[in-house]
């Protein structure tokens, strides 16, 4: 299922979502870091929440005004079609298909368009020591266009004293382009994020 992305319905949801999230949020720490304008980017984000996908849309629609991509599992997606009018294309794991799903990413990575993937593949915990990269990333980062970027997100949920949570959205560019070494390097990043967040209950 590939993406279908409209002005139109992009500004209504973004507008929906950012009220939904005003409301379930007592506050959201957006990174102030900005990927280049100019270059595409492939963002690799930690996945323990429906929301992660979310808020990432609306700091791409609220901040970075860049357009922006989503890869969903097929299972997923199909459940909520509309969500390709917001950017979101398919991939279904252990399928042949698999390939088509990377190669149209890659495609997309050949303009200045921001592409969002979920290594994990499914939600974990936030406080997950270590994420293994799939091979399908291996795959993305050997064929990434030579003007393409790779950006770590890391989000971050978290309650106390509020009814309300707190979410911080961590950002950092990733100079590797070996896979193993990106794999490395994004952990490296997440387990500081995870660090930074615990700190905050010392």
């Amino acid at each position: 299922m590939v993406a279908r992305p409209s002005r139109g319905t992009q500004f209504l949801f973004f507008r929906i979502l950012q009220c939904l999230a005003s409301f379930y949020f007592a506050r959201i720490h957006w990174p102030n870091q900005k990927p280049p304008t100019n270059a595409p980017v492939l963002l690799l984000c930690n996945h323990q929440s429906w929301w992660d996908g979310i808020l990432i849309f609306i700091l791409h629609q609220k901040f970075w005004k860049k357009p922006f991509y989503v890869m969903m599992l097929l299972s997923e997606l199909t459940k909520r079609k509309f969500l390709t009018y917001l950017g979101a294309y398919s991939i279904q794991k252990n399928n042949r298909s698999v390939l088509e799903s990377l190669n149209y990413t890659l495609k997309l990575l050949e303009n200045p368009n921001h592409v969002l993937v979920f290594p994990q593949g499914r939600l974990e915990s936030q406080h997950v020591a270590h994420l293994t990269f799939p091979k399908g990333i291996q795959y993305l980062v050997n064929r990434l266009p030579a003007h393409a970027e790779i950006w770590a997100l890391s989000v971050h949920y978290s309650f106390s004293v509020h009814v309300r949570a707190h979410c911080t959205i961590y950002l950092q560019p990733i100079t590797s382009r070996h896979p193993e070494a990106v794999d490395e390097e994004w952990n490296r990043f997440h387990q500081q994020c995870v660090e930074l967040e615990q700190q905050k209950w010392q």
